[in-house]
C-alpha cells in the first residue's frame, strides 16, 4: 500500500513538471510571435504608405529579435518550421530592400500562416505528450 502512494505521488510530480514546463513554454511561444506579428503589421503599414525606409528599418528590428527567438524556438518547435520561418523573414527582408513590395507582402502573409501554425498546431502540448 505504502509503495502504491509513494508510486502515486511521484507520477502526479512528474506530471505536474511536464505540465508547467509546456505551459511556460506556450507562453513564450504565444509572446514571440504576437512580437514578430506586430512587425510585420507595421512593415506592411509602411509598405502600404510608400516608406519602404521605415519597413526596412522595422525589418532589421524584426531579423534582429527574430535571431534571438529562434534559439529559444529550437529547443521546442518543428526545425522545418523554424527554417521556414527563417526563409520567410530573409526573403521580405530582401524584396522590401530591393523595392518589391508585392512579393513582401507575400511573404508577410506567409509568415502569418506559419505563425498560425507554430501557435495552434506545432508546439509542446499536453494532448501531444499523451
Amino acid at each position: 500500500m505504502r509503495i502504491t502512494i509513494k508510486y502515486i505521488i511521484s507520477v502526479l510530480l512528474i506530471l505536474s513538471f511536464v505540465l508547467s514546463i509546456t505551459m511556460y513554454f506556450d507562453i513564450h511561444v504565444c509572446n514571440d510571435i504576437d512580437i514578430l506579428s506586430d512587425y510585420s503589421a507595421k512593415i506592411d503599414k509602411f509598405i502600404q504608405s510608400g516608406d519602404p525606409d521605415n519597413a526596412y528599418k522595422i525589418y532589421k528590428q524584426m531579423d534582429k529579435d527574430w535571431n534571438v527567438i529562434k534559439e529559444r524556438w529550437c529547443l521546442i518547435i518543428n526545425h522545418t518550421l523554424i527554417k521556414e520561418v527563417d526563409v520567410s523573414i530573409t526573403s521580405m527582408g530582401h524584396y522590401i530592400k530591393n523595392t518589391l513590395f508585392d512579393d513582401a507582402l507575400v511573404e508577410r502573409h506567409k509568415l502569418l500562416r506559419l505563425f498560425y501554425a507554430v501557435k495552434n498546431l506545432d508546439k509542446i502540448m499536453p494532448s501531444n505528450i499523451f
